[in-house]
């Protein structure tokens, strides 16, 4: 990626010389997965914590999955791990002595996660020159959100975040999706189309709410996303011949500019408030 040519040290050592600025400065502690690919990179941070430094090459990828237990993988707990293990599961590298067709009948989605994991292995490099097509947002909780007001909230502050996003990279959208993961890890997905071009968070949260009312019923999720997608650059100012819609960009420039300036807690809408 260049990191030692723009910043004069290997990928390794600038990164650890972050974290301990970070530890100085914050008194907060890092722990720090390096690789080639993004979903090793994701797996390597959670070993050794705190304080953690796994590094993971290429020529290290195949030992390292295949000795990564079941229980090290985001989203397996405790329950889960031990009916794997009773189906003779203990490592990745288990299931692939194992026939897929009947791992994914006794297991489901669940399997096809921890086949994902080893196919994917050569995908998600991490690559500086990839152009944005889609901007996106997602966060898995510890505790799945079942109440339509608390899902809700964050799907307006992770409207914001993408529509901030939007912003900054001078796009917009006309269509909107949202992805939720149910507890028995199955992922429903679903978009809307908009009928004029948007960076706005009220319209992309607004698009947002349409596409969960239909699944709120499925509820609780223990992941939540929301994004925009056929990204295209806005050429001069955003501009509608709509005049309420003009006048909520309007509104909402002005909220923006006092969120920049005194913080993104300083103003907000009426959802957001505990009831």
């Amino acid at each position: 990626t260049g990191t030692r040519r723009l910043h004069g040290l290997y990928p390794a050592k600038l990164v650890a010389k972050a974290v301990q600025e970070i530890e100085i400065n914050f008194g907060i502690t890092v722990s720090i997965g390096l690789s080639y690919n993004k979903m090793l990179a994701k797996i390597a941070s959670t070993k050794s914590k705190p304080r953690g430094f796994s590094i993971v090459g290429k020529g290290d990828t195949d030992e390292f999955l295949t000795k990564l237990t079941v229980r090290e993988i985001n989203g397996i707990g405790k329950k889960l791990s031990e009916k794997l293990n009773k189906a003779g599961i203990f490592c990745l590298g288990d299931i692939q002595t194992k026939d897929k067709r009947d791992l994914v009948i006794q297991f489901g989605d669940t399997i096809r996660l921890l086949f994902n994991l080893i196919e994917s292995r050569e995908k998600s490099s991490v690559n500086a020159k990839n152009e944005s097509k889609s901007i996106s947002t997602e966060q898995t909780f510890a505790q799945s959100l079942k109440r339509k007001s608390e899902i809700k909230k964050f799907l307006w502050a992770a409207s914001v975040k993408v529509s901030d996003a939007a912003k900054k990279q001078n796009v917009v959208t006309q269509s909107v999706h949202i992805k939720l993961k149910k507890e028995n890890f199955k992922t429903l997905t679903r978009s809307l189309t908009l009928n004029s071009g948007t960076n706005l968070a009220s319209e992309i949260y607004n698009a947002g709410l349409v596409l969960l009312e239909k699944e709120i019923s499925h509820a609780p999720f223990r992941l939540i996303g929301i994004g925009i997608g056929k990204i295209e650059e806005i050429n001069g100012t955003l501009h509608s011949n709509d005049f309420f819609k003009n006048q909520e960009k309007d509104l909402e420039d002005a909220t923006d500019k006092i969120r920049n300036k005194y913080g993104s807690d300083s103003i907000f809408p009426g959802i957001m408030i505990d009831e």
